[in-house]
């Protein structure tokens, strides 16, 4: 299954809560014990009133939030295990899909489409600021200071990254000609993005919030990803830069995406051959065979979870990145799973589901046991994309339903 590459640091080839009029907003659902003896809970739905004797406590430390009039209650599912609830939705924040992101608190929550993005408090679910764009917005995300967000928007805007004032509204500073991704630099803070010249020529850019540029290197492809704690750069030709010590640390194979995490750090990339990979820092390697549809690196960058397709079969492993180790963590004939997340402290993992014809769900594994917590099910269609708030108390899934947030306490 793996090609193990041990090499000395490349790799050369390829709740009772009330909305903002003082209304009850139930947030329900029915917990059902399963055969296993494990609780789950079973969605609900019709008439809001048919919920109202059986609305949820509220999360320990998590009171439900009184939501805007533009945001949507809704009542579907919560799940308890071992007595304990521990995941229950919120809100629909947005009926449209689109873009977004957490701050790193998880007090707010930014979302965007059809060239506007607006920001809402998260606890609450009040919009405090929106933006309007040029083009469609292709990447957010919030700076190390509160204040402030970066949008990058798309090609018909010329790859504009601008950095906004989030209490203003105001725009601070702009950058053009945008090639790639973008992201934060804690010491500054600054934005990191690739701008290519006129002349033809790429170069890693550092922008300030005051608007003050300076160049950082020359490269010779566009930017993938930055690390959080902005000292790493991926750029699509596979090199990985150490942007303190101003060196490669790492030459891997043209790459379609990758990830990167500051602990380590370790990176997960997704080669153009469509082969999937791991590096880590101490120099060990390896490839995934060219049958993974998805993958995703746990926060410590010690534990894998990926998707194999063999034949007519889904199946979601766990590996260890250490000795390689794996696990089977479920399996669907005829089924599909569209989106995957790790909470922030690694332990609990979400994935998007969809079995044949039946409706979408996210099932939850406690990753430390690979035990299977519980499904929810609050959609009509996939579920595209997912993030946790960096502080792990809340979920954000998007896809043709809209976005909904979700209240977190990791098992």
């Amino acid at each position: 299954m793996l090609l193990w590459l041990l090499t000395a640091g490349c790799l050369s080839s390829g709740r009772g809560a009330q909305d903002a009029w003082g209304t009850p907003i139930p947030l329900s659902a029915t917990i059902a014990s399963a055969t296993d003896g494990s609780t789950q809970a079973q969605g609900c739905g019709g008439d809001s009133t048919a919920f109202a004797e059986s609305t949820p406590e509220p999360l320990p430390g998590h009171p439900l939030p009184r939501l805007a009039p533009t945001v949507s209650p809704i009542a579907v599912t919560a799940i308890t295990v071992d007595n304990v609830r521990f995941i229950e939705p919120i809100a629909l924040v947005s009926k449209k899909d689109g873009v977004f992101c957490f701050q790193e608190d998880g007090e707010s929550l930014a979302i965007s489409h059809d060239r506007r993005t607006r920001v809402y408090d998260a606890p609450k679910f009040y919009e405090r600021q929106e933006f309007s764009h040029q083009a469609m917005v292709r990447m957010s995300a919030f700076g190390p200071m509160d204040s402030m967000l970066a949008t990058l928007e798309g090609p018909e805007a010329d790859g504009r990254a601008v950095i906004w004032n989030i209490q203003d509204g105001q725009s601070l500073a702009t950058l053009n000609h945008v090639w790639g991704a973008m992201g934060w630099m804690e010491k500054g803070p600054a934005l990191l993005a690739v701008t290519r010249t006129p002349s033809g020529s790429a170069i890693l850019t550092r922008l300030t919030p005051g608007g003050e540029r300076a160049r950082v290197m020359e490269v010779e492809a566009k930017l993938l990803a930055v690390s959080e704690d902005g000292r790493y750069v991926l750029l699509q030709n596979g090199g990985l830069w150490d942007l303190v010590k101003g060196q490669k640390v790492y030459q891997g194979p043209r790459l379609r995406d990758g990830f990167l995490l500051s602990e380590g750090p370790s990176l997960l990339f997704w080669a153009e051959d469509g082969t999937w990979g791991v590096w880590r820092k101490e120099g060990k390697a390896f490839l995934l065979d060219p049958d993974i549809d998805m993958a995703r690196l746990d926060p410590a960058g010690e534990t894998m979870v990926f998707v194999q397709n063999a034949e007519d079969e889904v199946r979601l492993m766990q590996m260890s990145v250490i000795d390689g180790q794996e696990h089977l963590l479920w399996r669907s004939h005829g089924g599909r799973i569209t989106a995957m997340a790790f909470h922030p402290q690694g332990r609990l993992l979400a994935v998007a589901t969809r079995e044949s014809k039946d409706v979408p769900q996210i099932r939850w594994w406690d990753m430390a046991t690979a035990r299977a917590l519980g499904e929810s099910s609050a959609f009509q269609h996939k579920v595209s994309r997912m993030v946790f708030s960096a502080d792990g108390r809340r979920l954000a899934t998007g896809g043709e339903d809209g976005v909904l947030v979700w209240g977190v306490i990791a098992p």
